[in-house]
């Protein structure tokens, strides 16, 4: 499972390069993509803070966001598009909207990020290994990058790099990040 960092958007090259090379590595590996939010999300963000309407709805059209960028990644990759947990197979790019509005157990706020609803997709479809393609190099601690972190280490940094909700979810699951 492959989660297709949003802040890629603000880098033409860089998304191009990605999709690129997941197209290759899906020659060898049943690669499924949950798209993130970037730009759009950002947008409702914004519109939360001028409007000021509920962490709910700004949850649902922060999701819906990742759809549209998901719809970018499908053209890119040249993959399909699914919407069921059921149809999640190699070469796909999964949009969670109706699989999430089933789902009562998640937290609908701004601290639930599409890498914390990747992990939740690894575990509805019991797969095991996730990637997060990010728009920054990694989480640094003392001006360091770090290489390996426990879930644990994650969560007492409290690192703005990932939710805060990720750490439970890869352990609930059992996913290697």
């Amino acid at each position: 499972m492959v989660k297709g960092g949003g802040r890629l958007q603000e880098r033409e090259e860089a998304l191009k390069k990605v999709c690129s090379l997941l197209r290759l590595l899906s020659e060898d590996y049943d690669l499924v993509v949950v798209p993130g939010g970037g730009r759009m999300v950002e947008t409702v963000r914004g519109l939360q803070r001028d409007l000021g309407f509920s962490e709910e709805v700004a949850h649902w059209m922060a999701i819906l966001g990742m759809e549209a960028y998901g719809i970018l990644l499908r053209e890119l990759l040249r993959w399909r598009c699914v919407t069921s947990l059921k149809e999640v197979k190699g070469g796909t790019v999964f949009l969670p909207f109706l699989e999430l509005r089933k789902e009562k157990k998640l937290e609908r706020s701004w601290r639930l990020t599409s890498d914390s609803i990747a992990a939740w997709v690894c575990g509805k479809v019991e797969c095991h290994t996730l990637v997060l393609v990010k728009g920054v190099e990694g989480i640094r601690e003392g001006g360091r990058l770090r290489r390996v972190l426990t879930t644990k280490e994650l969560r007492e940094m409290g690192t703005n790099v990932v939710d805060p909700l990720l750490p439970d979810l890869l352990e609930r699951n059992r996913i290697t990040c």
